[in-house]
C-alpha cells in the first residue's frame, strides 16, 4: 500500500472514530457556546495532546505492559475516575450556585480550557484500550505491512482527522448560527457536569 493510502486511511480512522458524541465532544461544544471559539480549541487542542501520548504509547509497545499490569489498571483507573468525577461536580456545582454571575466571570473560575481537554481525556482508560486497539490491528492487517515507518504516518494521519474534527466542531459551536440563550447555556454546563460524573461511574464500575 502506498504512502497516499495509508495516510487518507488514517485520516479517516481518526475522523470516523472522532465522530461519535462523547465527553470530550461535548466539553468542546460547551465552551464554544459558553465561552467562544478559542476556548474550545484549547479543548480539542487538550484532547488531541492526549491523544499523542496515548497513540505514542500504543506505538511503542508500552501500552501492553500498561494495560497487562492489573495494579496500575485498578490503581490508574479509580485515580481517574475520581478526577473526572471531582471536575464534573465542579462544573455541576459552579452553574447551580453561580446563576447570576456572568458566563466569562464563570470561565475564570474554571480549569483552563487545554488543561480541560487533558483531564478528560488522559484519565480516560479506555483511551488508551482504543489506541492499543487501533495500533494492534493496524501492524496485524495488511494496511503498513508491519512497518514502523508506515505505522508512524498512519497513526499521524489518524491524529490528523481526530484535530480536523475536533476544530471544525470547535468553529460551530462558537460561530454557527445559534441565538443561545443563558438558560440554556447554564443547562448545557450542568450537562457535561452531569455526563462527567456518569462517565467516572462507568469507569469506576469496570475497574471494581
Amino acid at each position: 500500500m502506498d504512502i497516499l493510502k495509508i495516510i487518507v486511511s488514517g485520516f479517516l480512522i481518526g475522523l470516523i472514530s472522532a465522530l461519535p458524541v462523547g465527553i470530550s465532544a461535548f466539553e468542546i461544544v460547551r465552551r464554544g457556546v459558553c465561552y467562544g471559539f478559542f476556548a474550545a480549541l484549547f479543548v480539542a487542542l487538550g484532547t488531541v495532546t492526549s491523544d499523542i501520548i496515548y497513540s505514542g504509547l500504543a506505538y511503542f509497545g508500552i501500552s501492553k505492559y500498561i494495560l497487562d499490569n492489573p495494579f496500575f489498571e485498578r490503581i490508574g483507573g479509580i485515580a481517574g475516575a475520581i478526577i473526572i468525577a471531582i471536575f464534573g461536580f465542579y462544573i455541576l456545582y459552579e452553574a447551580r450556585s453561580n446563576r447570576e454571575t456572568p458566563l466569562k466571570k464563570l470561565e475564570k473560575k474554571e480549569l483552563p480550557s487545554y488543561l480541560s481537554g487533558i483531564v478528560i481525556t488522559i484519565f480516560n482508560p479506555f483511551n488508551l484500550l482504543f489506541w492499543a486497539g487501533v495500533t494492534s490491528l493496524m501492524f496485524k492487517s495488511q494496511i503498513v505491512s508491519g512497518s514502523k515507518f508506515l505505522g508512524g504516518i498512519f497513526l499521524i494521519a489518524a491524529i490528523l482527522g481526530i484535530l480536523t474534527w475536533t476544530v471544525f466542531l470547535s468553529y460551530v459551536s462558537a460561530f454557527g448560527k445559534f441565538n443561545f440563550n443563558l438558560r440554556f447555556k447554564r443547562i448545557l454546563n450542568q450537562i457535561v457536569g452531569i455526563l462527567l460524573i456518569f462517565t467516572a461511574s462507568i469507569i469506576f464500575i469496570r475497574i471494581i
